[in-house]
Protein backbone atom coordinates (compact mmCIF):
# COMPACT_ATOMS: atom_id res chain seq x y z
CA UNK A 1 0.00 0.00 0.00
CA UNK A 2 1.56 3.68 -1.17
CA UNK A 3 1.51 6.59 1.57
CA UNK A 4 -1.56 7.69 -0.40
CA UNK A 5 -3.96 4.60 0.17
CA UNK A 6 -2.11 4.62 3.69
CA UNK A 7 -3.41 8.03 4.31
CA UNK A 8 -6.97 7.30 3.35
CA UNK A 9 -7.24 4.38 4.87
CA UNK A 10 -6.32 6.06 8.53
CA UNK A 11 -9.15 8.77 7.49
CA UNK A 12 -11.26 5.33 6.89
CA UNK A 13 -10.14 4.22 10.06
CA UNK A 14 -10.63 6.97 11.99
CA UNK A 15 -14.28 7.65 10.60
CA UNK A 16 -15.02 4.25 11.59
CA UNK A 17 -13.41 4.82 14.83
CA UNK A 18 -15.49 7.92 15.88
CA UNK A 19 -18.77 5.91 14.75
CA UNK A 20 -18.02 3.95 17.33
CA UNK A 21 -16.25 5.11 20.10
CA UNK A 22 -17.89 4.85 23.89
CA UNK A 23 -19.72 1.48 22.56
CA UNK A 24 -22.48 3.44 19.82
CA UNK A 25 -25.83 2.44 20.55
CA UNK A 26 -27.04 1.29 17.35
CA UNK A 27 -30.47 1.26 15.43
CA UNK A 28 -33.48 -0.89 16.62
CA UNK A 29 -32.98 -2.79 13.18
CA UNK A 30 -29.64 -3.59 13.53
CA UNK A 31 -30.36 -4.33 17.27
CA UNK A 32 -31.90 -7.93 16.63
CA UNK A 33 -29.70 -10.28 16.87
CA UNK A 34 -25.55 -10.02 15.96
CA UNK A 35 -24.35 -9.28 12.73
CA UNK A 36 -21.20 -9.21 11.09
CA UNK A 37 -20.16 -6.84 8.24
CA UNK A 38 -17.39 -7.10 6.86
CA UNK A 39 -15.39 -4.39 4.30
CA UNK A 40 -12.95 -4.76 1.97
CA UNK A 41 -10.93 -1.11 0.27
CA UNK A 42 -9.19 -2.52 -2.73
CA UNK A 43 -6.37 -4.65 -0.65
CA UNK A 44 -7.25 -3.69 3.05
CA UNK A 45 -10.18 -5.79 5.11
CA UNK A 46 -12.05 -4.23 8.06
CA UNK A 47 -15.10 -5.56 9.96
CA UNK A 48 -18.23 -4.31 12.08
CA UNK A 49 -19.29 -6.51 14.53
CA UNK A 50 -22.93 -5.68 16.29
CA UNK A 51 -23.23 -7.56 19.92
CA UNK A 52 -25.79 -7.20 22.30
CA UNK A 53 -27.13 -3.82 20.91
CA UNK A 54 -23.01 -2.42 20.75
CA UNK A 55 -20.90 -1.84 16.83
CA UNK A 56 -17.71 -2.39 16.99
CA UNK A 57 -14.53 -1.64 14.46
CA UNK A 58 -12.07 -4.39 14.28
CA UNK A 59 -8.99 -3.55 12.17
CA UNK A 60 -9.67 -7.29 10.28
CA UNK A 61 -12.05 -9.87 8.61
CA UNK A 62 -14.18 -11.73 10.86
CA UNK A 63 -15.14 -15.32 9.67
CA UNK A 64 -18.82 -15.99 9.56
CA UNK A 65 -19.60 -12.39 8.24
CA UNK A 66 -23.15 -11.77 7.12
CA UNK A 67 -22.69 -9.10 4.45
CA UNK A 68 -19.71 -7.54 2.75
CA UNK A 69 -19.26 -4.33 1.39
CA UNK A 70 -16.11 -4.19 -1.36
CA UNK A 71 -15.22 -0.80 -2.64
CA UNK A 72 -12.71 -0.48 -5.32
CA UNK A 73 -10.72 1.91 -2.74
CA UNK A 74 -10.44 3.90 0.27
CA UNK A 75 -11.17 7.06 -1.58
CA UNK A 76 -15.33 6.06 -2.38
CA UNK A 77 -15.41 5.08 1.28
CA UNK A 78 -14.68 8.17 2.48
CA UNK A 79 -16.67 10.46 -0.28
CA UNK A 80 -19.79 7.84 0.95
CA UNK A 81 -19.34 8.35 4.20
CA UNK A 82 -18.73 12.04 3.93
CA UNK A 83 -22.06 12.48 1.65
CA UNK A 84 -19.96 13.37 -1.07
CA UNK A 85 -21.29 10.29 -3.17
CA UNK A 86 -24.46 8.09 -2.69
CA UNK A 87 -23.92 4.99 -1.90
CA UNK A 88 -26.56 4.05 -4.52
CA UNK A 89 -24.20 5.98 -6.96
CA UNK A 90 -21.39 4.30 -6.36
CA UNK A 91 -22.85 0.79 -7.19
CA UNK A 92 -24.15 1.54 -10.05
CA UNK A 93 -21.02 2.74 -11.33
CA UNK A 94 -19.45 -0.54 -10.11
CA UNK A 95 -17.22 1.13 -7.69
CA UNK A 96 -19.20 -0.63 -4.73
CA UNK A 97 -19.94 -4.71 -4.15
CA UNK A 98 -22.23 -6.25 -1.90
CA UNK A 99 -22.62 -9.68 -0.58
CA UNK A 100 -24.56 -11.41 1.76
CA UNK A 101 -27.40 -10.42 3.46
CA UNK A 102 -28.69 -7.13 1.79
CA UNK A 103 -31.05 -6.47 4.29
CA UNK A 104 -28.55 -5.89 6.71
CA UNK A 105 -26.53 -3.62 4.69
CA UNK A 106 -29.85 -1.28 3.71
CA UNK A 107 -30.40 -1.13 7.82
CA UNK A 108 -26.54 -0.38 7.85
CA UNK A 109 -27.10 2.51 6.34
CA UNK A 110 -28.71 4.07 9.59
CA UNK A 111 -25.34 4.45 11.54
CA UNK A 112 -24.12 6.41 9.26
CA UNK A 113 -25.45 10.40 9.68
CA UNK A 114 -26.56 12.07 6.45
CA UNK A 115 -26.69 15.99 5.70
Amino acid sequence: MDKSQKQLMDQVDEQFKSMTRGGYEVPVALAIGNKKIGFSFADVTRALAVQDGIVSYIMYRMDGEDATISFTDAQIALDIFNNKLLGRDAFIKGKVKFTGDIELIIQMQSLFPRS
